[in-house]
């Protein structure tokens, strides 16, 4: 069983926060190196492309399917996504959902408005 800081000395104490830190330190260095990883390659799988995206690779596959991002197809059929795209997928995922009210400013005709995503 593990103790509480209360009731570890000052050393525990310090070396539990060395060992908190080294991991997030190691986490981090992981991090950045897949990030290195995903901006060397000209075009990215949908599974790499959801985890720079930082959305499940299903959301993905359902913005494909609705044809609501961009693609580009390799000869045998699978799907890859620019560095360009990327771009354009976090900029319209950002843009927030607001109403649109038509020009009476009737709430009976109001329509939700959404994103391309």
């Amino acid at each position: 069983m593990q103790k509480y800081y209360s009731q570890m000395s000052s050393d525990e104490r310090w070396e539990r926060v060395g060992e908190l830190l080294f991991k997030a330190i190691q986490r981090l260095l992981l991090e950045e190196e897949n990030q290195k990883s995903f901006q060397i390659k000209k075009h990215l799988s949908p599974r790499d492309a959801a985890r720079v995206l930082k959305v499940s690779h299903r959301t993905l596959q359902r913005w494909i399917a609705k044809g609501q991002i961009p693609i580009h197809r390799k000869e045998n059929g699978y799907v890859l996504f620019s560095q360009d795209d990327l771009e354009k997928i976090r900029l319209l995922k950002s843009k927030p959902i607001g109403k649109r009210i038509t020009s009476d400013d009737s709430p009976s005709k109001s329509h939700q408005a959404t994103t391309a995503i």
